[in-house]
């Protein structure tokens, strides 16, 4: 019975099938061990040594892969928002050279421009786009400068000062650039250079400025020099003279003369040095205007005499009284008064009339001088100007006088103009205010 049983085809089949079974149980066994060794090798060490089972290990493996993925999303999100903040920095770098008032050029170390601001072109007439990724001998045509430039180019390791020069545009000859060449280092390391900044500046007004003083200290030597040769050769000859008692008062004269010259040049040189460290103060007091403008007026006629100039007063009979700083203002109108008398041509005349209405007093001061030429006019209230014109230069002048009558004028609340015909002399108009307490009082 049991013989049959065992050779019944059915039984037969199922122990064939259990058999297989046990057989692929033994066999999916060394595979999961063989599985679990290898997710054990990719989980970190402390993680492996946990994981019981495959589950487990398929589970620490799982959770290993998300923490990696999630860090690597952190990472790649960081790295863009660093890239972001990379590329906002270097446009906003753009924008602030963009915006510099000197033009800006930036080389590499192989001397190839890597950026220029939109300045340089109405600098130097080059536009952006002809200057970057271009070497310096493309787009400089200045030989001055592009001497200057080529020494740094592949040299920059060895240059690592910076240099400045100063040129003319050809196109511009009225306009004076200075280009200052830099090298660039790392912060970290200065030793090492990355590239060359090249900064080109409008130094035009710094230029004017520097000539202006330089032709002031010629021409304020000159004026020291002139009398003080007349002082020292009059006093020689005061010394050789014997008794003749005129030619020694003459001596006097003109010694007293010279002092008197010296020492106004040197009032007027510190005045305008007050003025430009602003240590000015008004010391205002109410006089009689009328009698202040006579009494200017006679004492610079005693200086007109050696030329022969004619004088001419003309006020009207009353004038209302101002508060002015007396010898602010005589200084003012000593110095236009001097110069009408300096300017002015033998025998010619000088004037000064004055007029008052209800807001202002107004002076003209007139010459039937030498002239002021129209390009001049402009520049004649500026400090340390003066003309080109021979008729000018061949009279002495340190370009100081009009300039602080200007600035005290312009401290009473007043205004200075002029008008001028060349050949046929110089008119200045001087008009200053009255407050209504000076006019009720006045009234």
């Amino acid at each position: 019975m049991i013989l049959q049983q065992l050779t019944d085809p059915l039984v037969i089949i199922l122990v064939i099938v259990a058999f297989i079974g046990l057989s692929a149980s033994f066999v999916q066994s060394r595979q999961l061990k063989k599985a679990k060794r290898m997710i054990a090798s990719l989980l970190p060490e402390e993680q492996s040594s946990k994981s019981v089972n495959l589950t487990e290990s398929v589970s620490s493996l799982v959770k290993y892969i998300r923490e990696k993925l999630k860090t690597a999303k952190n990472l790649r999100q960081d790295a863009e928002t660093e890239n972001k903040s990379i590329v906002y920095q270097h446009k906003k770098l753009r924008s602030v050279l963009e915006v510099f008032p000197e033009g800006i050029v930036i080389l590499d170390q192989a001397g190839t421009a890597k950026f220029a601001n939109q300045k340089l072109q109405s600098l130097i007439g080059v536009e952006t786009s002809e200057v970057v990724g271009k070497q310096a001998h493309d787009w400089c045509t200045n030989q001055q400068v592009l001497s200057l430039l080529v020494r740094y180019e592949g040299n920059v390791t060895r240059l690592r000062r910076t240099e400045t020069v100063e040129f003319t545009p050809e196109d511009q000859k009225e306009k004076t650039l200075a280009v200052t060449v830099s090298p660039i280092s790392l912060p970290s390391k200065p030793e090492v250079t990355i590239g060359i900044l090249i900064l080109f500046r409008d130094v035009t007004a710094e230029s004017m400025a520097k000539k202006s003083r330089d032709d002031f200290i010629a021409h304020v030597s000159h004026e020291l020099k002139s009398p003080l040769n007349i002082i020292k050769m009059h006093s020689e000859l005061m010394l050789d003279i014997g008794d003749d008692e005129q030619q020694r008062i003459t001596s006097i004269n003109v010694i007293n003369d010279e002092i008197d010259r010296v020492s106004n040049m040197i009032t007027d040189l510190l005045n305008i040095t007050r003025f430009e460290v602003g240590n000015v103060s008004i010391d205002r007091k109410r006089i009689r205007f009328r009698d202040f403008l006579i009494d200017v007026f006679e004492k610079m006629q005693r200086a007109g005499d050696e030329n022969n100039i004619k004088f001419n007063l003309n006020l009207p009979q009353t004038l209302s009284h101002l508060s002015i700083d007396k010898d602010l203002f005589r200084v003012a109108l000593n110095n236009i008064l001097s110069n009408a008398i300096k300017y002015n041509k033998p025998d010619g005349l000088v004037t000064m009339e004055a007029e008052e209405n209800n807001d202002s007093i107004i002076i003209r001061i007139s010459d039937t001088g030498i002239g002021i030429l129209e390009e001049d006019q402009k520049k004649i209230f500026e400090k340390f100007y003066r003309s080109d014109d021979d008729d000018v230069t061949n009279r002495n002048g340190h370009g100081l006088g009009l300039s602080l009558a200007n600035e005290i004028i312009g401290l009473h609340s007043g205004s200075l103009i002029v008008e001028s015909e060349k050949g046929k002399g110089t008119v200045f108009t001087l008009e200053i205010g009255k407050t209504s307490t000076l006019l009720k009082e006045a009234v």
